[in-house]
């Protein structure tokens, strides 16, 4: 074998040239490139179709190729030596473009714009806005351009090499337009500052931490504008990976990380997802926030605040316990505990205040009991068909003591200190009647409701009588302000007899009712009535 005219040994031939078509139909990442002293550059006399499929040549392991733009200078050798008909691409040769031929001649871009704008080539961004709510940004696309699209610039990427300024709008001496439509220009332009926090502190989105310096700034950058970033600029060594809108992965210089999305962000995890924070951690949702966990959620923390600007619902289709080691508090404007049974236990002490206004009501039987009852008030009305009392009553009141009964409603009052001396110039305390019962209605031998008087005991002392004249006007006085809202019926209105105000007295050596009253008594009845109620005044003794 003495051909000595093949691939590695001999003839080896280089060449330099232009690609003119990257849309290979083997999707081998193969180019049409029209190579410098072996082609024309007369489109007619050497078509684009006609020119040789360049090969390129691709780190190990690489299995994706992205192919140089049309009117890109690249590199490489014949495969074939001297025959030139079987290129491989070695590499692209950067430059610094001055002109841009006509597509209608060699060793250029041979797509106008417009045939480029019509077919889908990459576009940078031309201009974009950012909207603060859930629709993020939003871009405008420029239209395909041939390439280079920028003449007398280097054809490296502008984030690899920006140009130095101290002029207004420098940033870290980076001049703006050095690095227009980046994403690290979208970057800056889209920081959100003054971050409120439930704390009530804020914070700021971080700059970019790009200040590059050529050569240290290791750049991958498509032509839409898509970047990675592998800078190695003193003081402000970081990584990026950013999306041509401004949505980043960055490492900052000091170890940070920030992660931006410019619109909607989506976090999948299948199987357990752990995170762990060393020091605070603030979240803020501009809008609503909804958290659903199909399972149990469990929160341990030092201490709970919940601070709501509108009104807080917590429901459960099951039990629900709030329990307190210490204090429970729970108060409103205007709070409401309500279900089939509502309990309210106190191991010691329970307690239920209204500032102005205390119910208790049922429609069934309301109780309210105790080794001992307190129940104060300035005025206390209780409505009711019969009220029974057992022990010691002591019931204050600067109202008179009156009893008012009937087959709607029975009111008992005993005096108040005060206001029995008002009344009979004696203030005796109240003792236990002989009886259980304070006062209990009795039939009559005609069948008609009266109040049986209670006989009591007690030492021996005298009271004096009062006449009806001076007991009305005591009664007056002391219900200016009282509402009597009691009516009994017509049938008990028999005889001016009957609606006498009986004022009972006590002789030193009996316990016997004395005599009916003089005739201004009477009088006083009649007054009374007025009313329509029917009113007897007992006197108990010491």
């Amino acid at each position: 074998m003495n051909n000595n005219d093949f691939l590695g040994l001999n003839n080896f031939v280089w060449w330099f040239g232009v690609v003119e078509n990257r849309l290979d139909p083997l999707e081998l990442g193969r180019c049409q490139i029209r190579c410098f002293g072996w082609h024309s550059d007369d489109i007619n006399q050497l078509p684009i179709d006609k020119l040789p499929w360049a090969h390129p040549i691709v780190p190990y392991g690489v299995k994706s190729v992205q192919a140089p733009a049309e009117g890109t200078m690249v590199f490489g050798f014949f495969a074939d030596g001297s025959h030139g008909e079987y290129p491989i691409i070695i590499g692209t040769v950067p430059g610094i473009p001055v002109e841009i031929r006509q597509n209608n001649a060699g060793f250029t871009d041979p797509y106008t714009d417009a045939e480029k704008a019509a077919q889908d080539f990459p576009r940078k961004i031309k201009e974009f806005s950012v909207k603060r709510d859930s629709r993020g940004i939003n871009v405008v696309n420029d239209t395909a351009k041939r390439n280079p699209s920028v003449l007398d610039e280097p054809t490296v990427s502008r984030l690899a090499r920006p140009n130095r300024s101290t002029a207004n709008g420098a940033y870290q001496g980076i001049e703006p337009s050095s690095i227009a439509n980046t994403s690290i220009d979208i970057q800056r332009k889209t920081r959100i500052p003054d971050i409120q926090t439930a704390r009530g502190v804020t914070w700021d989105e971080p700059y970019p931490s790009y200040n590059a310096m050529y050569p240290f700034n290791n750049v991958t950058e498509t032509e839409s504008g898509h970047a990675f970033e592998m800078d190695d600029t003193e003081g402000y060594e970081r990584v990026q990976l950013s999306h041509r809108t401004g949505s980043t992965l960055e490492f900052l210089p000091e170890g940070h990380t920030k992660i931006k999305s410019q619109k909607s962000r989506y976090d999948v995890t299948m199987g357990d997802h752990r995170s762990y924070v060393n020091g605070e951690k603030y979240e803020t949702v501009d809008s609503d926030m909804y958290l659903r966990v199909n399972g149990k959620l469990r929160i341990e923390c030092g201490g709970l605040e919940l601070i709501s600007a509108d009104k807080i619902q917590m429901a459960s289709s099951s039990d629900t316990k709030i329990k307190a080691a210490g204090g429970l508090h729970l108060a409103g404007l205007l709070a409401h505990l309500s279900g089939a049974d509502v309990n309210i236990a106190a191991a010691n002490a329970a307690k239920i205040y209204g500032g102005f206004q205390t119910v208790l009501k049922s429609s069934g039987v309301t109780s309210v009991g105790g080794a001992m009852t307190h129940i104060e008030s300035s005025v206390i009305e209780l409505i009711t068909q019969l009220l029974l009392t057992a022990g010691i009553q002591d019931l204050n009141s600067n109202i008179p003591a009156v009893g008012k009964v009937g087959p709607t409603a029975s009111f008992a009052s005993g005096p108040d200190m005060k206001a029995g001396a008002d009344l009979a110039k004696v203030a005796p305390a109240a003792q236990p009647p002989k009886t259980d019962v304070f006062s209990k209605l009795a039939k009559d031998r005609e069948g008609t409701d009266v109040l049986e008087p209670v006989t009591v005991t007690g030492k021996k002392k005298t009271l004096p009588t009062e006449t009806g004249a001076e007991l009305l006007a005591v009664i007056e006085e002391a219900t200016k302000s009282v509402k009597v809202d009691v009516t009994l019926p017509k049938n008990e209105l028999k005889q001016d007899n009957d609606n006498l105000i009986n004022v009972t007295g006590f002789e030193e050596s009996s316990n016997t009712r004395d005599p009916e009253p003089d005739t201004s008594a009477y009088k006083a009845a009649e007054t009374w009535n007025k009313y329509n109620v029917h009113t007897t005044r007992w006197y108990q003794t010491v």
